[in-house]
């Protein structure tokens, strides 16, 4: 499976071969004692992690690449870091449509369309995203945001695949609404030039739906914005769409992307330890440490 490292647009694709990767996540915790002899803890929202990558062997090439963004010569960083075998590309709130956060953080709606964080129905919970649209719906798109507030998008490798999932329903009293996964590409400064969209999905009050598209990124594509969207024409009344199971992925032989697994986040990371032991004329045995930054 090969990973990516490198600047947006820019991005190092590393060999899979003889590669093992070790990752450790954390999340930040303070305990505290009370006064009445208890003892609480609390979390910060996210986590951050930590990969050891090993290679049994890398040619002088690719020990260079590593080289170059070990010694700043592709700049100080932070730099992204993409790995397939993570899946789902979207932070823990979108992941979890709110549940990390009991809030909206992550999605943005439009037109006098409004977003909370609610409690039923839900199919994974605890939470899932009320997408709640007027009777004439003049936006009708529900923007998955960026994993940093520095990105326009969630960065891409050209030419790789992916696909956008959820599970969609309505509430109880609720009108059919048709709603459709959609990835919006965009070029280095954040504009979007090309816009593909998936089949869409018939809400229903009693039953949760699949919404699912998998397209390729374009050749010029820096990021990716993913969004929902819903056809103004099949609203013929206030309504309400319930969203779950969110997730983003670049699927593979290994995991095509149509189940569900928890998302972290793409991280941006820096490198604070290279290690090298050539063994054989160019070839190089490596271990590459890449920490997480906020």
């Amino acid at each position: 499976m090969t990973v990516y490292l490198g600047r947006p647009g820019s991005l190092v694709a590393l060999p899979s071969t003889g590669l093992s990767i070790s990752p450790t996540v954390e999340r930040v915790s303070e305990s505290r004692t009370t006064i009445g002899g208890g003892r609480s803890r609390d979390y910060a929202p996210g986590v951050l992690r930590t990969w050891v990558l090993r290679w049994n062997v890398l040619d002088r090439a690719l020990y260079g690449a590593l080289e170059a963004f070990f010694a700043g010569l592709n700049g100080p960083g932070p730099f992204v870091f993409l790995d397939p075998g993570r899946t789902n590309l979207l932070t823990p709130n979108q992941s979890g449509t709110t549940s990390v956060n009991n809030d909206t953080a992550g999605f943005l709606a439009f037109g006098g369309e409004t977003l909370t964080s609610a409690t039923t129905p839900v199919e994974r919970g605890p939470r899932s995203l009320a997408w709640s649209l007027p009777a004439a719906v003049t936006a009708g798109f529900l923007v998955i945001g960026s994993s940093n507030s520095d990105w326009p998008g969630i960065p891409v490798v050209p030419g790789r695949s992916y696909r956008l999932i959820a599970r969609v329903r309505g509430g109880g009293t609720d009108p059919i609404a048709l709603v459709s996964g959609q990835l919006g590409w965009m070029n280095a400064a954040g504009g979007q030039f090309q816009f593909d969209t998936g089949a869409g999905t018939a809400t229903s009050a009693g039953a949760w739906a699949d919404v699912a598209c998998t397209f390729t990124a374009p050749g010029s594509a820096w990021w990716v914005q993913p969004k929902l969207l819903t056809d103004a024409a099949s609203v013929s009344a206030a309504a309400t769409v319930y969203v779950d199971k969110l997730q983003l992925a670049m699927p593979d032989a290994l995991d095509d992307g149509t189940v569900w697994r928890p998302g972290l986040g793409v991280p941006r990371v820096t490198l604070p330890q290279l290690d090298d032991s050539p063994w054989w004329s160019s070839l190089h045995k490596t271990g590459l440490v890449l920490e997480e930054v906020a």
